[in-house]
């Protein structure tokens, strides 16, 4: 009898069988780790996006000149106007139509939902002690951003 070396032909098919399963599974996996990836980049796109804004916003509520000489803010639950801040205009923020709108015509968030709160013990002077501003992305409704501003007021900007 010679001795064979090498593989049978049944091996050799077994051995590429369970090769290719592999194969086939990491190829599942990769492509549930990109999918992943690029939805978690959109989040985070949304929320860098959310957070420039509130950012912005949050520099022109803290200086604003409510409640000195005569400068007076108002408020509801979907828009807030500053009178008299540092840049001597008056600036205003709305939520409409599920956009974030500001005074000068500028849009500076799409499809989101919002809110500005201002407690119950806010003088009727016209001072603005502090707002909550809380904005929610549309259609990722685990996608919220809020953040709390405290008026500086006699901010001069000379």
């Amino acid at each position: 009898m010679k001795s064979c070396k090498g593989f049978m032909l049944v091996e050799l098919i077994v051995g590429v069988s369970i090769l290719s399963l592999l194969l086939m599974s990491s190829v599942a996996v990769l492509g549930s780790l990109f999918k992943s990836n690029n939805y978690l980049g959109g989040q985070q796109q949304d929320i860098e996006e959310m957070s420039i804004a509130l950012s912005f916003i949050s520099k022109s509520i803290r200086m604003s000149n409510c409640g000195d000489d005569g400068d007076e803010c108002s408020f509801s639950n979907s828009k807030i106007i500053m009178v008299g801040n540092g840049v001597g205009a008056e600036r205003s923020f709305e939520f409409v139509s599920n956009q974030l709108v500001g005074s000068s015509g500028g849009t500076y968030l799409r499809n989101v939902t919002g809110r500005f709160y201002v407690p119950d013990d806010c003088p009727s002077n016209g001072l603005i002690p502090r707002v909550t501003i809380t904005v929610s992305k549309i259609g990722n409704p685990n996608i919220k951003v809020q953040t709390t501003v405290s008026l500086r007021s006699g901010y001069n900007s000379e």
